[in-house]
């Protein structure tokens, strides 16, 4: 697919920044709505005052059984830069000082008997991702802005007493998020992600943040099982995936509790254009037939954006982005 971009300027480096909140369920949907028509403002006032560079949100999600959130933008690292920044500060604040704010405890009825992604804080995580497509970014100036704009946001975040620990470009040893999870934090005790207590770090406090730029582009996508299937036999499809159990190359794959007794096995696709989310696809529904027949798994599913998504948005004209800009909030008011 071709784009058009002569609209943007060539001296920017343009990047995508994923930003995940600990909140998705009903009682914080105000918070998050407010959140989101804010960061849409923004965009439109930036847009104007920078002539040649654009910023937008390309999409946003709240998923209520996870009690989880993720708003989704790309453009120019600067614009992505304050763009994300206001998202981070701005959901910390609100969604600690709203009265109907729970996030990251399991005590209300709201959460109660539901699932719960992993997390460290209210503002989980935060990923800024080169844009590798673009003509205008080579490898090293990706690498560069990626981390420049992800160590701004982190800088933004720890002013208002979050506890950021940097990964990947944003950090000197360039360090993956797992490892930083797996050796900093609490992500893979907490939650239903083990039979362990939630983190000690989290809420009402800010909690820690994990903030940084991987490499590439990370897409991610899920499978949600059905409820015949057990966490034993959801676990041999979580290691047929993973790559450091033989399976995909750059997928990483977690088993996550879901809704209605129903397991999920979550994957990241760090290097997607290798690992692709239809091989996942494809490797999954071959252990299907393995494990029952097809009908053992109920969807299959993008989570986010991809580089390509993120292309499509920045070539919008700005009427068609207005539109797309409408269109999102709607969406996200239906979750």
């Amino acid at each position: 697919t071709r784009y058009s971009y002569h609209n943007m300027a060539r001296t920017a480096a343009y990047v995508a920044c994923n930003i995940y909140v600990s909140a998705g369920r009903p009682a914080r949907s105000a918070v998050l709505l407010d959140v989101l028509s804010k960061a849409q403002a923004r965009c439109r006032v930036l847009g104007r005052q920078d002539e040649g560079e654009k910023v937008a949100l390309v999409h946003a999600f709240a998923d209520a059984p996870y009690d989880r959130s993720s708003f989704h933008l790309t453009g120019s690292s600067e614009l992505v830069t304050d763009v994300a920044s206001q998202i981070a500060t701005q959901a910390l604040v609100e969604l600690s000082t709203s009265d109907a704010s729970t996030a990251g405890s399991n005590s209300s009825g709201d959460d109660e008997g539901k699932s719960r992604h992993p997390f460290v804080g209210i503002l989980d995580h935060v990923s800024v991702m080169p844009l590798r497509s673009l003509d205008v970014n080579n490898e090293e100036e990706s690498k560069t802005f990626s981390g420049q704009a992800a160590q701004t946001i982190g800088t933004a975040m720890s002013k208002v007493g979050v506890s950021v620990y940097f990964y990947g470009y944003a950090e000197p040893n360039n360090t993956p998020l797992a490892k930083v999870r797996r050796e900093r934090t609490e992500f893979f005790k907490s939650g239903d992600a083990s039979s362990k207590s939630e983190p000690k770090s989290g809420i009402p406090n800010y909690g820690i943040a994990t903030v940084g730029a991987p490499p590439n582009f990370v897409e991610n996508f899920n499978i949600r099982l059905s409820s015949r299937c057990s966490k034993e036999v959801a676990k041999t499809l979580t290691k047929k995936l993973r790559e450091r159990d033989g399976g995909i190359v750059g997928v990483e794959a977690l088993t996550l509790p879901y809704s209605g007794d129903r397991f999920e096995v979550a994957c990241n696709l760090l290097q997607p254009s290798r690992g692709t989310a239809k091989m996942i696809d494809d490797a999954a529904l071959e252990w299907a037939r393995a494990n029952g027949g097809e009908s053992i798994i109920e969807k299959a599913y993008q989570v986010g954006t991809t580089e390509q998504q993120c292309l499509e948005v920045l070539s919008l004209q700005a009427d068609c982005l207005d539109r797309h800009e409408r269109q999102v909030y709607q969406d996200f008011a239906k979750f």
